[in-house]
């Protein structure tokens, strides 16, 4: 039952909120909704701009593999977080499970101190989130993904000094 309604809301705003999304700016969308979805659960208008910003982050011909990997873990990460939650809640109750989503806020913010980068802090901060099965578990895929995405980039990049490949023949 807690679906069905969580769900409802998508169905109501979800027209506005991607109208207003395909007229904004996109990238000023998600670092306003980064900030704000910290206290405030606008998960509406998260949803719609992760679909948006896709093609700006992907090559064209990855596009339909990126949005078929995304919305594949973001599924993943709604049945195994929902199912989470209740086992962990009922196992160690209300206290531990706050505990478990400030902890992994926590963690976020340390890494990023380090300087780890975005990516990583919202990963790891979100994997509390999405354990414990809030709905705003939606932005670990995104950040699973475009983690993956930006690692391989820095992959194929690095260059290494020939002296290196030299074995002494």
């Amino acid at each position: 039952m807690i679906q069905v309604i969580w769900h409802l809301d998508r169905i109501f705003r979800g027209p506005l909120s991607s109208a207003l999304v395909d007229r904004w700016d996109r990238k000023k969308i998600m670092w306003m909704t980064n900030s704000v979805s910290r206290e405030y659960r606008w998960n509406l208008v998260l949803d719609m701009d992760q679909y948006s910003i896709m093609p700006e982050v992907v090559r064209h011909d990855q596009l339909t593999y990126a949005t078929g990997l995304f919305t594949s873990l973001t599924k993943v990460v709604y049945i195994i977080g929902s199912s989470l939650a209740g086992i962990l809640v009922a196992a160690f109750g209300v206290y531990w499970a706050v505990g478990g989503i400030l902890g992994g806020i926590l963690a976020g913010y340390w890494v990023r101190f380090l300087g780890a980068g975005r990516l990583m802090m919202v990963g790891i901060g979100l994997t509390g989130l999405a354990i414990i099965g809030i709905s705003m578990s939606t932005w670990l895929p995104s950040t699973v993904l475009f983690f993956c995405i930006r690692m391989a980039e820095r992959l194929c990049t690095i260059s290494l000094p020939e002296s290196q490949f030299n074995v002494g023949f």
